[in-house]
This record gives structure tokens, sequence and C-alpha cells, in this order.
């Protein structure tokens, strides 16, 4: 005799009481299936909510889920009581994060509005508004003297200094936060640190008033978490998440026309750069950064070189110059994205100051006739060609980026008259032409159908744009920008890629090439020694020797010890920050020389270096994972997947229903009329697709806050409490337990993979607690209470140490005597197979103050006495009936 409605019933409360306080049930619920459990996300939810204030920055790798991180914060905010909370992100995402936030205002009853629409800022509501919108005086006023009770900054690196000045948006959002300075902070950025350790200082302070420079490297796990996809497979998942990518360096040989063309570009900025130092009185700061432009257009391509050239000879009066903001010219020389294409900058720039340049005419005259040689004969093109025509061969889809429109475009040429690709398998992409495809949508649309080929694009596609699609990307020139790297890569090495991933990196063994590559590696090395997180790092070296034979080394298979190199300082000025402009003055200047094996020995010790410092990082997560893993009841996504899935299984056999192919070849779920698609590796729809069942099976026939069944499937009770965490009185969170008698607690997996799949075969009826002794309730699970509370503290610990090393007593908690850990029991399945000793009257009649009369119990009931018979657990099926669970609880079945 199964009672369908009360098992159903039972399994609604549950799965309501998981998506109130669990994450990973919370979050797929909430969202009706489209958000993706995963451990990393789940430790950000556990290692931050014991925390008041929560002030801290998510680092993550592109496509590891920082929006929803930030989702989950807020939601535990607002579930705090916080009401005032404030967005503040780039201008492109304002529209994808309101949408995303609307998934949730139903649940969180407050409005979610865009500050530029509604032109001012409300009382209560989340606010979003674009940094440089609010960096702007006339606005930041209308910001500046409200108590937010939550401010989050997506895209945080944007957010710093420039050389060694703060930009207005580090001011803008400086004051802000100093204003707020015990409210919850949040920062989202896959690049937090951009190289530059002071600028990556500055941001940390935004963070916590109190940091030290020096101590900087021990912030992680404290004040910054970064995670990358390695970690995620390793560590998080122990599963193979995200497909393998392996980053490869390709060192080419040049001829002596492109050797030419190279050294007058290095002799024309040396003269440039020396004029500059040189001069006398008032000195035009165009001019160093005037030769940086000239030399990075003509290093990217030839066909840039030229056009750039041919714009300095004609002096376009008529040039549009749109660069009023002069942080913009700022950025671009700190090597920072701007929200416009970079050659559009350095267009109008040269175009601006053409004039400084009279003295030069020989020199461009003579580079545009070397640059039309070069393009007959190019050894970057070439190289891309091979590249290309090889993966293609393989029947792989390839993308490759590049700085400049001009460069996209002769890479097209290059690619349909050697390979001879037609228009339907070769696309050019930039900002002059993406509306003609239908945008960024028409873009993804594209390259997904079969016969596309090859992708050519600016950064107008390395923000936002997902190209899973294709599995090869190639950096026709190397991006000065570590932010534009990882914007890139992340299009193609995501969730839903199905194949290995490969990126190459195309360089010319030029001085100046070699040396800004080692420049952009030791800002990798100063990344990987603050946020103690492994960046890309290349595994296999392809350079021609000197017969232009291609050799290949795999680093991944080397063990070579080598001094770690300082790179470059500047002899005169070792404070100097260094950056590309920087290293460019000084190669032409004599200060740098680099050889390929240089650059061979630099990689091979970045590599090794990396092994030690990601080992020690990733034993300290482990440790916490641990933790994280006790709490959620899960070891990670795929324990998840498959408990879940078990008992999706199990719940459509029970309801005579099963799992059959579509005519269109797809799985899909049926249980009489109600009918579903079914992905089992999609954990959201899994979740979403067993609430949808229970809740059309029970007609959420239940009521009130707790919830209990008897079933003699079991011998064993299972209790289900609710642990409340609270900072002295203050609730901060709450997390759902199954404990059994013996105080163990009963992992959710194996609660959803075997013990409710028991249940459901056996008999069950709902009853009503009329009695619970919380002292002995407590008293019983003291060891269970001790865990958790360690298991909670574990995963703050390392903050707690650090606010006593800066004295931060404002900031909770101080101590582990500052949680609490109160225990509510809010339901259970009590097993009464096998409990055929009916319990002592007296002590049941003491318990509930009823009057005893031979085995019979009268109970006040709704003003009258009725009598219920005292029984063996096993006999509670019978109505009017009660006993005794566990010597603290005491049940009725359902009375007439």
């Amino acid at each position: 005799m199964l009672n369908i409605n009360q098992i159903f019933n039972f399994l609604s409360f549950l799965l309501d009481k998981l998506k109130e306080y669990h994450p990973a049930f919370r979050y797929p619920l909430l969202t009706i299936g489209d958000y993706e459990p995963y451990m990393h996300q789940l430790e950000i939810f556990f290692r931050l909510a014991t925390r008041k204030p929560i002030r801290f920055l998510i680092g993550d790798d592109v496509g590891l889920g920082k929006t929803i991180e930030g989702i989950m914060l807020i939601d535990q905010i607002i579930k705090r009581g916080g009401k005032n909370i404030l967005l503040i992100l780039p201008k492109t995402l304002v529209q994808q994060w309101i949408y995303e936030l609307n998934k949730f205002s139903n649940e969180w009853k407050l409005s979610v509005y865009d500050y530029y629409q509604n032109k001012s800022v409300n009382n209560n509501g989340i606010c979003v508004v674009s940094i440089d919108t609010f960096k702007r005086d006339e606005h930041l006023s209308q910001f500046i003297n409200i108590k937010w009770d939550l401010i989050l900054v997506d895209e945080i690196h944007k957010v710093g200094i420039i050389g060694n000045k703060e930009n207005k948006r580090y001011e803008s959002i400086k004051k802000l936060v100093y204003n707020n300075i015990n409210s919850n902070f949040i920062g989202l950025s896959a690049t937090p640190h951009k190289g530059n350790r002071e600028d990556y200082f500055k941001r940390m302070l935004l963070i916590d008033p109190k940091v030290n420079e020096n101590s900087l490297d021990k912030l992680p796990l404290i004040l910054i978490l970064k995670r990358n996809k390695n970690m995620i497979n390793n560590i998080y998942e122990e599963d193979k998440i995200f497909t393998n990518a392996t980053f490869i360096q390709i060192i080419s040989n040049v001829t002596e026309d492109e050797r030419e063309y190279y050294n007058l570009i290095v002799e024309l900025s040396l003269n440039i750069i020396k004029e500059y130092y040189n001069m006398k009185g008032q000195k035009p700061n165009a001019l160093p950064l005037l030769a940086f432009i000239i030399g990075r257009r003509a290093m990217s391509s030839p066909k840039a070189g030229f056009l750039t050239f041919k714009s300095i000879v004609e002096r376009r009066s008529s040039a549009l110059i749109k660069m009023n903001d002069e942080e913009e010219l700022d950025e671009f020389a700190e090597e920072e994205e701007s929200s416009r294409e970079i050659d559009e900058i350095a267009n109008e720039f040269v175009e601006k100051y053409a004039n400084l340049l009279e003295e030069y005419k020989n020199y461009v005259d003579k580079l545009m006739s070397l640059a039309n040689k070069v393009m007959e004969n190019d050894t970057r093109l070439n190289r891309v060609i091979e590249k290309v025509k090889e993966n293609l061969d393989k029947g792989n889809k390839v993308i490759i980026f590049t700085e400049y429109k001009d460069t996209a475009e002769y890479i097209y040429k290059g690619l349909e008259n050697k390979l001879k690709l037609n228009k339907k398998e070769l696309l050019v992409i930039h900002s002059e032409n993406l509306n003609k495809v239908n945008g960024i949508e028409g873009v993804k649309k594209w390259l997904a159908e079969g016969n596309r080929k090859v992708l050519i694009t600016t950064d107008v596609a390395s923000e936002g744009l997902n190209l899973q699609e294709a599995n090869i990307l190639i950096h026709y020139e190397l991006p000065l920008s570590l932010v534009r790297f990882e914007q890139r890569n992340g299009r193609v090495w995501r969730l839903k890629q199905k194949k290995e991933v490969e990126i190459y990196y195309i360089t010319l063994n030029t001085d100046i090439e070699m040396n800004l590559i080692d420049n952009y590696y030791n800002k990798l090395l100063e990344v990987m020694r603050t946020t103690k997180s492994e960046p890309p790092i290349t595994r296999k070296i392809e350079y021609a020797d000197r017969e232009n034979n291609i050799r290949v080394i795999d680093l991944s298979k080397l063990n070579t010890n080598v001094s770690l190199s300082v790179g470059y300082v500047d002899p005169k000025n070792k404070n100097k920050k260094i950056t590309s402009l920087t290293v460019y003055e000084a190669l032409i200047q004599g200060n740098i020389g680099s050889v390929v094996n240089e650059l061979i020995n630099r990689i091979k010790t970045f590599a090794k270096y990396s092994e030690t410092i990601t080992a020690q990082s990733e034993q300290m997560i482990r440790n916490d994972l641990d933790y994280v893993r006790r709490l959620t009841g899960f070891n990670n996504r795929k324990d998840m997947r498959e408990s879940l899935n078990t008992f999706l299984e199990e719940l459509i056999h029970k309801l005579n229903g099963n799992i059959a192919t579509s005519v269109k070849g797809e799985r899909e779920i049926r249980v009489s009329s109600f009918v579903r698609p079914y992905d089992p590796t999609r954990l959201g729809e899994t979740l979403e697709a067993i609430y949808a069942i229970i809740r059309r099976e029970s007609r959420k026939n239940y009521s009130g806050n707790e919830f209990y069944i008897i079933t003699d499937a079991l011998d064993y009770n299972l209790y289900f409490v609710l642990a409340r965490i609270k900072l002295g009185k203050e609730e901060v969170f709450a997390i759902p337990f199954f404990i059994k008698d013996n105080g163990e607690i009963v992992r959710l997996s194996e609660v959803f993979k075997n013990v409710l799949p028991e249940v459901m075969k056996g008999n069950s009826k709902q009853v009503e607690v009329l009695s619970k002794d919380q002292q002995l309730f407590t008293r019983k699970f003291l060891n269970f209470l001790g865990k958790l509370k360690r298991d909670v503290f574990g995963l703050i610990s390392p903050y707690v140490m650090y606010k006593s090393s800066v004295k931060n007593n404002n900031w909770l908690p101080n101590s582990i005597d500052d949680l609490n850990v109160v225990p509510e029991l809010i339901g259970g399945i009590f097993g009464i197979r096998n409990k055929t000793i009916p319990p002592d009257p007296v002590i049941i009649q003491r318990k509930i103050n009823g009057q005893i009369q031979d085995n019979k119990i009268k109970l006040l009931y709704q003003g009258k006495y009725e009598e219920v018979e005292v029984v063996a657990p096993k006999d509670l099926f019978k109505r009017n009936t009660i006993s005794l669970i566990d010597d603290f609880i005491v049940i009725g079945s359902e009375r007439i």
C-alpha cells in the first residue's frame, strides 16, 4: 500500500526546502533548470556566506560562471535583509546583467533597473549602471552618499592605475567604497591582476583598505580566489568538464626583406624617441606613443604598416578625431582594452600627429616600398596559412584573432587566394562590417553551420561571444594585454567544447618580438606569484633552425633546471613601470638583447616554476574542498549527476513512465501526459524535471514548515535538520542535512541515490509530531553540531587570522566563538520495519500531558478529547495510533 499522495507531498516538501536553502538546488530551480551547479561555485558560496561584511574579488577564468557566483551572493545579501544594491559594469554588460537578474526578481521582490534609463537612484532596488556613466561627477553625486547593502563591480580590472596615476574609474569607485567601508563589496574579473603589482595593489585596497602591499602574495583564499579550467577538471570535479587545451608558440625566421623592414621600423622609432629626449623646452608627449603605434601596426602586417605610412604621407586633414577622453589614449599606451577597436584609436592618433613626422618622410617612403616587397613573401602570413591548411585537413574549424582591421582583411585575402576558400567557408568580421552579418548572433550562427571553416576577427568578437564550434585559435600577433588574451582564448576553450583545443601564438624571430614576448611572460610570472593560479603556459614550441627546418619542443616532456630570469629592468630607472612601450624603447636604444634559445629557456623555466606554485595552492584548495563536500552532501558534479539521475529514473519507473527516444532522435521523459527533453549531463535540467514531476503528483497538498513520514522500507530513522548558521544572534545562512539515529550525517547523494528510491518501494504515510524534546535532540546530535561548526569555520579560518594580523575587528567573525550553529528539526523519515515493541504509555503521557487509560491516551484535539492507541512503531499505519520515536519524539497517525 504505497500512499502516492503522501510520499510525493514529502518529496515536494523536501525539494522546496532544498530550493530555499541549498545553493546546488536553489539556483537551478529558481531559473527553471537554466543554471548548472559546479563545486567551485558552491565553494564561493560557503567560503563567503559566514563573513560580515562579504568583501572579496572573484577572479575565475572566462567561462567559469562569475555572473552566477555574483548572483548567489546578491541573493544571500537580500536574504539577510539587503535592499539597496548597486552593480557597476562596463556598458556592454548592462543589459546582459539585467536579463540575468530579472530571472530572480520575483523571488527577491526587488525591482531591477538601468540607471541610465531611470535617470535617478531609487531607495530600494537593484541599480545597474555603466562604469563610464558612474564616474562622471554629475552622476557620481547621486550614488556617493547612499549607504549601499552591496556594491558589485564587474570587470574590475578596468578600475586601477594608468602609469602611476589612478584612472577616473578608480577615483570614483574609491570614493564610493570608502563611504561604504562596512558594506558588502564584490569584484569580478577573469584578469584581476594584469601583471602590474602596483595596479593590483590598488585594486585590492578596494576590497580591504588595510591591505599591506608586502602581503599581496598571501591574499588568495582570504580576499581573492582565482580558479582556472584545469583546476575545475583536476581538483573540483575530478572529471573532464573542459577539454584539454594546448598552447603552442610558433617562432619563424624572417626573410632579408623582412629583416630590413623591421630594422628600419626600429631605426625610425629610435630616431623619433631620440628627438623627443633631445628636445629642449616643451616636449610633445605624443612622440613616444606615435613611435610605438607605428611599430606595432607595421609588425602586425606589412599591409597595416603600408596603410599607416600612407596615412602619414597624406596627412588627411579631414580625419575625424574622436579621442576627446584623455584616458582612452592612456589606456591604449598601457595595453588596456578600450571600448573601441585598437586600430580606430591608432589611425586617428597617427592622422592627428602626422605633422610631427615631417622630417622622417624618407624613412616612411622607404618603409612603404619595403612593405610592398614583404607582402609578396610574408613569413607570418605563410606560417598561418600552413597551420590553417593543416587543421582544415583534420576537419577542424579555425578562428584567427588580430588587433587590426587592415590586418584582418589582409589575412582574408591571403587565405582566399592560397587555399581557394570561398565566401561560405571564410568570413572576416570587425567593427565596420559586424552589422552586415546580423551582429554577434549572426557570427555564432554562421560558424555553427557545417561548411564553415575559418573565421578571421578583431577583438570585436573577444568578449561575450561563444565560438566553441571552432577548436583552433590563432593569435596572429600576440596581444599585449593579458585581458585580451584571456578573453580571446575563452571564446573556444569553454563549456560545450567537444574537441581538444589548440591555441597558437605566431612570432617572428626578431629582437623586438622576442622581447615583447619576454615582457609578456614577466607579467604572467607576477600574476602567478601573487594569485597562486597557473596562467596559460606554452607547452609546445615550433621554431625554424638556421636551415629553416621546423623543430618542435614538447615542454610537457622536459624536466630542466634553468635559473629564473628576472626580466627586463631599465638600468637608468629600476623603479620604472615596465610596459610593452618601455620595453620597445629600451630595445631600440640597445638595452635589451634576446635570442630564441633564451625564450625557450624562459618558457621552460616558467612552466617548471608554475608547477611548484600551483601544487602549493592546489593542496590548500583540496583541503578546503573537504569542508565544502561535507556541507553540500556531494563529492563533485559527477556524484550529484549520478545520484539525481538514479532518483529520477526510479521516480519515472514508479509512475509507470519511461525515458524514450523522440522522432528527432532526442531522449525525452514521458510520464503520462508529462513529456520533456532529457539530457542526463545537464544537472539543472535534471533537477527541474524532478521538481516538475513531483509537484505535478503532489499537487502541493502539504502545509506547514514541517513534514514527517513513516515507512516500512527502512529500519532506521532519518532526521531532516535545518542547521542555522549565525554570527552572534544574526543568521547568515542555513543548510539542510539528513542525520541518522546515531548522529551520522547521511550525504544528500546517498539520500537521492539509495534512500529515497528504497522508500518509494515500500509503504509510507504522513505522521504528526506531537512532541519534540529539543534538549534531548540537541544533546543527541552534539557531535554533528561540533563537526558542522568546525567545517564552517575551516573555510574562513585563514580570513580570521588575516583580520587579526591587520587589526580589523569590525568585520566578523573574529574567532570560532562568534559562530553559532542552531539545529531545527523540520522533517524526517521514520523507518518502522521490525520495530515491534510498543513504548510505555506512561512515558508518552508525560511527554504530551495527555490522560492515560489502559493502553490508550486521551488527547485534547480541536476542543475535545479523543482516544488514541499506544502501539509499536510498525503499527502506526492504523488510524488513531500513537508511538515514540527515538525517546524524544512522539508521533501520531492521522485522527478521525
